[in-house]
């Protein structure tokens, strides 16, 4: 009697060990992957070609946009010049409720684009190398902070795309940091994504697993890419996370390999708000946190952040290295 009742003790141990082991691991794989630190970037076989420190908000480099019409009404937030700012050595992007709307910004350094630049506008935009930012992402659900790459042309993204492929150019996101939906435990975390063909039914992507990023929301963080021929590889403080030829896999399953841009893409820091906007009956409608037809926005509702805070997306940094 003794011993089947230890055996049932025994077994009821070995029962709580093996939920302790599978509820860890899945709390882990919620957090998403810890960054490796085998293989970091070597940039002593680098070389600096174009930096911004921010100690000035150079608008030789960025255009802000800062158009003062429905035009600069992005999913469900306003984008104006007032968000940018340059403090302390920072650049600043702030997201605030005002107006009954949210307000955010964007900076970018496109020659092909827009006509919002300053008079001595020169931007950047570049083929191959590596490119990293230094950044402290908004705590602030619905809303999140992005540094990204676009083809500086005229065909990327129109009717003249060439299909199932990104030598044409493609929409690289280095870092984008939306995932504060999923709650403090398992919203510090970042992805890696890349977009092509169009942003309508032929949207082709890939992205990387997500990436615990800790204390991504108060402290400074590393978020690189190196592009070259023929491959994108991505690091976070350093170290790679992700290498890709961008893999697009259809709705069959059926495998693509899209390859790399072999054209010049020039850079973007910005911050989005969840959610759409539509024209109704001659009015703009903004649905924040929500698709078209209703259902939930995947990243979360803004409006579930205090209104009476504003959020910021602070930026050290931007860097971009040639090889040597």
């Amino acid at each position: 009697m003794k011993a089947t009742l230890l055996q049932k003790i025994i077994i009821g141990v070995e029962i709580l060990v093996l939920f302790a082991v599978v509820l860890t691991f899945s709390l882990i794989s919620l957090q998403g992957r810890r960054i490796p630190n085998k293989s970091s970037i070597d940039l002593s076989t680098f070389e600096l070609s174009w930096s911004d420190e921010f100690d000035t908000l150079d608008t030789t480099k960025w255009k802000i946009n800062n158009m003062d019409d429905d035009n600069n009404l992005r999913r469900a937030g306003y984008y104006h010049s007032e968000a940018v700012k340059v403090s302390d050595g920072n650049l600043i992007i702030t997201t605030e409720y005002k107006d009954n709307a949210w307000w955010t910004g964007w900076v970018e350094t496109s020659t092909a684009y827009g006509d919002f630049g300053s008079e001595n506008y020169e931007g950047f935009s570049t083929t191959y190398g590596y490119f990293e930012v230094r950044a402290i992402a908004p705590k602030a659900v619905g809303i999140w902070s992005a540094f990204w790459m676009m083809p500086d042309n005229n065909n990327s993204f129109s009717d003249n795309d060439e299909q199932f492929t990104a030598t044409d150019g493609c929409e690289v996101d280095i870092m984008e940091s939306p995932y504060l939906y999923l709650g403090d435990f398992v919203g510090n975390k970042v992805t890696h994504v890349l977009h092509a063909d169009s942003f309508t039914d032929n949207l082709k992507s890939s992205s990387s697993p997500t990436y615990y990023v800790e204390d991504m929301y108060s402290t400074f963080h590393r978020y690189g890419l190196e592009w070259n021929e023929n491959e994108m590889i991505f690091y976070i403080d350093g170290y790679e996370t992700w290498r890709t030829n961008f893999i697009y896999r259809d709705a069959d399953g059926k495998e693509h390999i899209l390859n790399v841009p072999q054209v010049a893409e020039y850079l973007i820091l910005s911050v989005e708000v969840a959610g759409t906007n539509e024209n109704v009956a001659g009015n703009v409608k903004i649905n924040e946190g929500l698709n078209l037809d209703g259902s939930a926005f995947w990243s979360g509702n803004p409006n579930k952040n205090n209104k009476d805070k504003s959020y910021d997306f602070v930026v050290d940094y931007v860097r971009v290295y040639k090889k040597k």
